[in-house]
């Protein structure tokens, strides 16, 4: 696990880095890594803990969701991702459990960029993320993210987005 200070200067990049913006008609690049992670033990007893998992051997569904996110810092790091990070809100997020994850497996993750949209608050942009157990998909989610438009409205149609699919 990460200590404070290491994480904060993983994460300070992103509140300082220059973004261009999208010029009109400019899509977002879609940005994918991947890693493969081991569980040690005691990272899932004290994951467990914490959020009052009981079921002994088996991952808590939310815990592959705290696994990716230096994938998902990676992607909004990324030189080639246009946007201002600082002031991106949570929108939602949807997980989909395919099967039952050992609690100490070794999967391999990836994320994404993918499904951006243009609504009458900003960008909306979906990261979704994969959990990938002895080459089986086992577990998928989709964050969504919104990135609000300077000084308002940005005169765009208008557009409901349907919740998150995983």
């Amino acid at each position: 696990s990460a200590s404070l200070p290491s994480l904060m200067l993983r994460l300070a990049p992103l509140a300082f880095k220059k973004a261009k913006g999208l010029s009109p008609g400019e899509t977002i690049p879609r940005l994918a890594f991947e890693e493969t992670v081991t569980i040690p033990q005691a990272w899932h007893d004290a994951y467990a803990r914490l959020t009052g998992h009981v079921e002994p051997g088996v991952m808590p569904p939310c815990a592959p969701q705290v696994l990716a996110a230096d994938l998902h810092r990676k992607i909004l790091a990324d030189a080639r991702f246009p946007l201002p990070v600082l002031g991106m809100v949570h929108v939602e997020n949807r997980i989909d459990e395919l099967r039952g994850l050992p609690a100490t497996a070794s999967l391999r993750l990836r994320a994404m960029l993918a499904n951006t949209v243009h609504t009458d608050r900003g960008i909306e942009l979906d990261i979704q993320t994969e959990a990938f157990h002895q080459g089986q998909l086992a577990w998928r989610s989709v964050l969504r993210a919104l990135i609000r438009n300077k000084g308002g409205s940005s005169g765009a149609k208008k557009k409901k987005r349907a919740p998150a699919e995983a």
